[in-house]
């Protein structure tokens, strides 16, 4: 069965280029590139609650975002994944509290 590419896998491979995320060796093998990165951050929003982009869809982006830094880095970079969650219904409060979230979150990183 072929699977269309997503649009962040066609993202990371016109963005992620061998030499540059991953060095590509004599032997065909692609290897990391990437190990000097110490944290991966992705911050997003979702128009759902969690639990539909969790449970019903898998959460892809996170999924794959996540998976491909750990490829990238070679397991070596600390990875966050911050995502505010039902947009659709969000509130100044809510919004407030998830920037709080990740000003917390960055200030940690140091």
């Amino acid at each position: 069965m072929l699977r269309r590419a997503s649009h962040s896998d066609e993202f990371f491979d016109r963005v992620f280029l061998p030499g540059i995320a991953f060095k590509l060796g004599e032997d065909g093998i692609a290897r990391p590139a990437l190990t000097h990165i110490k944290h991966v951050v992705g911050i997003t929003s979702y128009g759902r609650p969690w639990w539909v982009a969790t449970f019903l869809m898998g959460n892809p982006p996170k999924r794959q975002i996540m998976n491909y830094f750990r490829l990238l880095t070679g397991g070596q970079a600390r990875r966050i994944w911050l995502a505010h969650d039902d947009m659709n219904r969000a509130t100044d409060a809510s919004r407030q509290a998830f920037l709080a979230k990740v000003k917390s979150q960055m200030a940690r990183l140091g």
